[in-house]
């Protein structure tokens, strides 16, 4: 191909994609494009001039940075860079602010404000069901990779090892398996499909978190529950049988009074209810004059707060987050292969069957729709979940030792930056990275296996917190 040629295509490559806009494929040198008028027809054809070129020729290095240059002032690019510098300056006050009650804030006033916004452009149909089918078969599936990465990463042991050796490695393998488990759509997908796949999926991508939700909220908890009494069940030593009295409690009505009250004011719960409802009365947030406009300035600030967020979290260093890491590769991997199969069963990619602006429009739609699914099964690791797990060991004493809550906390932390550059490749790579998925999975695997090759197997595993893994 000519040089000429190649430029022109290039450019025209990248615009489609979104990395330069429309007016550069105009401002390529005239005498680089012959117009020729085709007859029944309002828009030229242009094609490369017929002129010769040395065998050989290389593109300029001037036109190359003229292309980077075009392709770093997108609005893509910039979106990520100025996110970037968000979480720099969370990494710089990490001293300053608490974490906690930057959570708080975002899971109590931020994010359910996205959701309300986004739930409120939904136009209601049958076809919603599918929708919330589709998460329910990705918590679902989120759980069975969780116990597989644990399988998979946690050391087996040796027989010559004690007793005490082994059960530490089944309290990490079970703290492990619990905890990947579990998603965090709102905190770490909701601002990436809202900016990169649109506002509408984002929608649909907190409708579709319904049964995550259930799982995380109510669920979890008792499986949690259940896990560690069978636990200490297997161990000979359960739990004690005459405890002591506990202080006198309200009748059985008030208590259910009480948790359906819960139920209702939970944030997230009435967030989703309300955009529903607006969403069924045709009724979006916008239209709801100053009450709507406060709205829309929570979910506005949504992105960038959770941002300060993960740069608050940002942890790297150690034995622990070694392992963590490992697991999370090996839960991202699982995921892109059960993914790459879900795609191409239920979400294939259309092609595109001519040349109209309708035909067009789906194909991009359906590419949009991939690019959800696939922000949405790379979700990070769910803070709640592991409240959840923290309260069931407050509430349960005999069931502490068959948990290991700094693991589980070192897993939320360190899912977020990792989901961040995931999803960020995704967003800016598009349907490239989506189709890539089954490569992706492998060489992710490949990477949580790599950095196993470390441990020789003599691994002396301690459930304490600033010590639980060191390679001998």
């Amino acid at each position: 191909m000519k040089v000429n040629g190649f430029l022109i295509l290039l450019s025209h490559a990248l615009r489609v994609r979104g990395f330069l806009p429309r007016a550069t494929f105009s401002q390529l040198p005239q005498a680089q494009l012959r117009c020729t008028a085709i007859p029944r027809t309002t828009r030229p054809s242009c094609r490369p001039a017929a002129r010769p070129s040395p065998r050989g020729v290389a593109v300029s290095a001037a036109v190359l940075g003229e292309l980077a240059l075009t392709a770093f002032q997108t609005s893509g690019v910039q979106k990520i860079l100025e996110l970037s510098v968000i979480a720099g300056i969370g990494a710089a006050l990490k001293d300053k602010l608490d974490a906690k009650a930057v959570t708080n804030l975002l899971l109590n006033a931020l994010v359910p404000a996205v959701i309300v916004v986004s739930l409120s452009s939904l136009t209601l149909s049958s076809q919603l069901g599918g929708v919330v089918a589709g998460g329910a078969l990705l918590a679902a599936l989120q759980v069975a990779v969780g116990e597989v990465s644990a399988q998979l990463v946690v050391p087996r042991g040796f027989p010559e090892e004690d007793e005490s050796a082994r059960e530490a490695r089944k309290v990490l393998k079970r703290t492990a398996a619990l905890q990947l488990g579990t998603m965090a759509p709102a905190l770490s997908v909701y601002s990436f499909t809202r900016e990169f796949a649109g506002p509408l999926l984002g929608g649909l991508a907190a409708l579709a978190d319904v049964p995550n939700k259930i799982y995380t909220l109510i669920l979890y908890p008792i499986y949690c529950r259940r896990r560690g009494q069978a636990a200490l069940v297997n161990l000979g030593s359960a739990p004690v049988s005459n405890p002591a009295p506990a202080p006198a409690s309200a009748p059985a009505p008030v208590k259910k009074r009480k948790r359906l009250a819960s139920i209702l004011g939970d944030p997230f719960n009435l967030a989703i209810g309300s955009g529903l409802v607006l969403a069924a009365l045709g009724t979006p947030v916008k239209s709801l004059g100053f009450f709507g406009a406060a709205i829309g300035d929570l979910a506005a600030a949504q992105t960038s707060v959770l941002f300060l967020l993960i740069g608050l979290k940002l942890k790297f260093g150690g034995a622990r987050a070694r392992f963590c890491l490992r697991l999370l590769l090996a839960r991202h991997g699982l995921i892109a292969l059960s993914m790459s199969i879900f795609l191409a069963a239920l979400l294939p990619p259309l092609a595109s069957t001519g040349a109209g602006a309708a035909a067009a429009a789906q194909v991009a739609a359906r590419e949009s729709a991939r690019l959800a699914a696939a922000l949405s099964s790379q979700a990070a690791s769910s803070i709640i979940a592991y409240g959840q797990m923290a309260k069931v060991v407050a509430a349960n004493p005999e069931v502490e030792a068959a948990f290991d809550l700094d693991t589980a906390f070192d897993i939320v932390a360190l899912s977020f930056p990792l989901t961040v550059v995931l999803n960020t490749v995704a967003c800016l790579a598009g349907a490239t990275y989506v189709n890539a998925l089954p490569v992706i999975g492998v060489a992710l695997l490949a990477g949580s296996a790599v950095m196993g090759l470390s441990d020789d197997g003599s691994c002396e595993v301690e459930v304490q917190p600033d010590k639980w893994c060191e390679v001998k």
